[in-house]
């Protein structure tokens, strides 16, 4: 949603710089304005492979979630709501927590070396308009 959303304003700027530069008898570099286009579309490209990383991750919350569910009743079936709080209620809970923990290290999407290459690709041809 955010990328279409970059993608509109993105193009807003450069049909607006075109029409300034149009409005002002400058004639646009067509070397500079077909760098541009690379550039954008190398940035649309770095920003779609992360977006499909994070959109997966986040995808998995639903098990997460359903995880501490499970937890939670466990842990009520074996007494935890009661005045005193039985041993194997405490390991349950906390077993799942660990658990929720380990999961919500171990799956955040890092960025791979596809991403990283396409995104140092996205920052040369940015600098090359700079």
């Amino acid at each position: 949603m955010r990328i279409a959303a970059s993608l509109v304003v993105l193009a807003v700027f450069a049909l607006g710089a075109l029409t300034l530069a149009a409005a002002d008898g400058d004639a646009p570099d067509p070397e500079k304005m077909s760098t541009q286009i690379d550039a954008l579309e190398a940035q649309v490209e770095y920003l779609r492979a992360r977006e499909d990383a994070l959109t997966a991750y986040i995808l998995l919350n639903d098990q997460r979630a359903e995880g501490i569910l499970r937890t939670t009743k466990a842990s009520r079936d074996a007494g935890f709501e009661k005045n005193r709080i039985p041993e194997r209620s405490r390991t349950i809970l906390l077993k799942g927590m660990d658990d929720l923990a380990a999961s919500l290290r171990a799956e955040l999407p890092a960025l791979t070396k596809e991403q990283a290459a396409l995104r140092k690709k996205a920052d040369a041809l940015a600098k090359k308009l700079k």
